[in-house]
């Protein structure tokens, strides 16, 4: 199904792009640079943690608030509310484990449309070629994330049994919350993460700016973002070996690919 929506999404953005060209411009407005943007879409996530061959998808909101601060460079604040989950498929080591990371998240973003913000003259879109153009954009920011796993990370179950001596086993480790009267830690179930950086990378393709009587108009937005935790707890595993001694250093990260719409204004 996702895969058709994305597929409709890219037609219709191929058609928009070959008929702004062709549309006459009856208002003289659509060249007004427009401070205040507005988005909000929907996206797939997929979580890369320490979870073997994890092919899992989660899915998640966004909304977005940008402000122009020159022609092609804006500022903005990001949020984002969805599902971050993983579940291993390794039958030779005879692992199941999961993670379903309910999560919001929220930070700051700068977007930048190089071509746009490098054109000459008023930057008045006179071709397919220059609509795509100046849609293109990139982006860097930091995101605050709060992780919420309830009880959907695997644990052993030898792990909870009452006569249980040995040690928590190293694929069960995560973020301690306490011990109990055993002595055997009790995981953390919400832990916080920040994003050192986000980036994006998309398209926001102009619906009826040439057309449109105010001069706000709409416009598609096609997003890939990657965001790269500064800690190893995405998927509340935080990998030990017997000796309680982390196994590498490569923090967590997931990729979100979303559709969505943007008004300016």
């Amino acid at each position: 199904m996702w895969r058709a929506i994305f597929a409709v999404v890219f037609v219709f953005v191929i058609i928009t792009v070959r008929a702004q060209p062709g549309c006459p411009p009856p208002f003289g407005v659509q060249n007004e640079l427009k401070k205040y943007h507005i988005a909000a879409g929907v996206g797939l996530t997929h979580l890369y943690g320490d979870i073997h061959k994890a092919g899992t998808l989660g899915k998640a909101l966004f909304i977005k608030g940008d402000y122009q601060i020159k022609r092609g460079l804006y500022a903005g604040v990001e949020g984002q509310f969805g599902i971050l989950e993983a579940m291993e498929d390794n039958i030779l080591a005879n692992s199941n484990r999961y993670a379903k990371n309910s999560y919001m998240a929220g930070g700051l973003m700068v977007t930048f449309h190089p071509f746009e913000f490098f054109a000459l003259g008023n930057g008045f879109q006179t071709s397919a070629l220059d609509v795509l153009k100046n849609s293109f954009y990139v982006g860097v920011g930091v995101l605050g994330i709060m992780n919420n796993y309830k009880d959907d990370v695997f644990r052993d179950e030898g792990y909870y049994l009452l006569d249980y001596k040995g040690p928590v086993p190293p694929g069960n480790y995560g973020p301690i919350d306490h011990y109990n009267e055993k002595g055997i830690p009790v995981f953390k179930k919400k832990i916080n993460s920040v994003t050192i950086p986000t980036v994006n990378i998309g398209f926001a393709v102009p619906v009826n700016r040439r057309y449109s009587k105010s001069g706000n108009y709409w416009s598609v937005l096609v997003n890939g973002q990657f965001n790269f935790a500064n800690n190893d707890l995405l998927d509340g595993y935080m990998p030990y070996d017997d000796q309680f001694r982390r196994i590498g250093t490569k923090n967590d990260m997931y990729t979100m690919y979303s559709l969505g719409a943007r008004y300016s204004f």
